[in-house]
């Protein structure tokens, strides 16, 4: 059975992004090398991904996730999905 180029272990159909966010958050646990080769992708290729400014999606998504968590916490963990959806305004932003 031939193998890949990157070998065997490389994970197929996984954004390279969400590659880089596994490596930077297990780079304590393994070597940021072997990391890049297991999973596929370039260790400069990573290293450039570390550098980068937030993306406006990601930007939109932290904002999103804060403006829940203060929903969430004003009505003391008793709000559900939908109030939560409507105090924390989630269809504009300021």
């Amino acid at each position: 059975m031939p193998l890949r180029p990157f070998g065997p272990t490389a994970p197929v159909g996984v954004s390279v992004s969400s590659k880089y966010e596994f490596i930077d958050g297990e780079k304590a646990n393994y070597p940021i090398v072997r990391m890049c080769v297991w999973s596929g992708v370039s260790r400069a290729g990573f290293y450039e991904w570390r550098t980068r400014p937030m993306s406006a999606t990601a930007s939109r998504r932290f904002w999103l996730a804060v403006q829940v968590a203060k929903a969430f916490k004003a009505s003391n963990g008793v709000y559900g999905y939908r109030k939560v959806h409507g105090k924390a305004g989630c269809t504009c932003r300021p």
